[in-house]
């Protein structure tokens, strides 16, 4: 089974997040012709996910699925490479 899988999108909102840096849901507009998604990825603590996740960014990242149960799948940040920025995101 796969086990990992990237996304690539604009960051439209940062819905939550957490100072421990431990899960931050994005929604992402992506730059294809797919649906606009809401992404929620876990984020080790020593990612520093507050400044890179700017509205406007463009970014890529690459995660790992991991599943207890087969039905509920969690995407585990393992890097976000920031591929172009927004100059007037604030």
């Amino acid at each position: 089974m796969l086990n990992q899988c990237i996304f690539i999108g604009k960051i439209q909102k940062v819905i939550s997040y957490k100072e421990n840096g431990i899960n931050i849901k994005v929604e992402m507009a992506p730059l294809n012709d797919f649906p606009k998604s809401i992404i929620s990825i876990d984020m080790p603590q020593n990612m520093g996910v507050s400044e890179m996740l700017a509205i406007g960014n463009t970014v890529a990242i690459k995660a790992r699925v991991v599943s207890d149960d087969g039905n509920t799948y969690v995407f585990v940040a393992e890097r976000i490479t920031i591929l172009g920025g927004n100059t007037s995101a604030k």
